[in-house]
């Protein structure tokens, strides 16, 4: 990949100090590898897709569809859509039909203490000891009623009984699967990969379940990809998740910055400089 310096080129590139999958630092959106329509199954399983134009008028189908195939460990840039929505190919590596359920945390960064701490939403049917669960409506926890300290601290060392008394039955079974959301329960702890990079402070917490049947390898998905929408609801910038106990490849992340502006971009990121004989501050792709 070339590099060049000059303020038109699209991407801008930040080295930034953090986790060792955020390597790549701010890139603009728009110069990502995008898809078509149904062409997005022609990517690997557990590819995810950015849609950003018009994209929560849509439900399964992506016809017509711009789908940019984001990176795990990249914070993108760029975003001005107010609603966004994310889709995974969901295709087995191996002939599996069995339901699992997709794991989603979405963490908002703000500028000032949002009045949510924690938001708890679950899709399909779950279940425990085979009954189904009732339906888990969107809920959203003040800190007062819940902040996310006490959340990580649930999902560590805390009983399950201890997590319904606080939020309701929403951990389960996917109806027809084998492993229930509380056995991975260290995974809906808040993710930190994005804490130094970002100079945000005050966050929100997303946490989803979402119940699917991969498709087989040689199939199609009639019924469109997973996908989910994510509302803005004033965030600055937000980190995405994602992850499932059906393939180890589905362990996915990546963060975006509301700003198109590069200037402003730097200001929410924490970086060191990368400079190699070139006079500007920055790297530009």
């Amino acid at each position: 990949m070339r590099l060049i310096p000059g303020a038109a080129i699209a991407g801008l590139i930040l080295a930034i100090a953090g986790a060792a999958q955020a390597q790549v630092g701010a890139i603009k959106l728009s110069s990502e590898e995008a898809t078509y329509g149904d062409r997005f199954f022609e990517q690997p399983a557990a590819q995810v897709g950015l849609v950003v134009r018009n994209a929560c008028t849509i439900e399964r189908s992506l016809a017509g569809r711009v789908s940019y195939l984001v990176k795990t460990g990249v914070i993108y840039w760029g975003l001005n859509a107010e609603c966004i929505r994310v889709v995974v190919n969901h295709r087995a590596t191996e002939d599996m039909s069995k339901p699992t359920y997709l794991g989603i945390q979405v963490i908002g960064f703000y500028d000032d203490r949002p009045p949510t701490s924690v938001i708890l939403r679950r899709k399909g049917v779950f279940v425990r000891d085979g009954k189904a669960l009732p339906t888990y409506d969107d809920r959203l926890f003040s800190i007062d009623e819940l902040d996310q300290d006490s959340w990580d601290s649930l999902h560590t060392g805390g009983v399950l009984a201890a997590v319904d008394e606080k939020v309701g039955t929403w951990h389960g079974t996917p109806q027809g699967g084998d492993r229930s959301s509380w056995d991975d329960r260290y995974w809906f702890r808040r993710g930190r990969a994005y804490d130094s990079q970002i100079t945000l402070q005050n966050k929100t917490l997303d946490n989803r379940l979402i119940r699917f049947t991969p498709y087989s390898p040689g199939g199609s998905a009639k019924e469109g990809p997973v996908g989910f929408n994510i509302n803005r609801r004033g965030a600055r910038a937000i980190v995405v998740r994602i992850f499932s106990p059906s393939n180890a490849d589905y362990d996915r992340n990546f963060a975006l910055i509301y700003e198109s502006d590069p200037k402003i971009v730097a200001s929410l990121v924490n970086r060191q400089v990368v400079q190699s004989g070139f006079s500007f501050p920055f790297w530009f792709r």
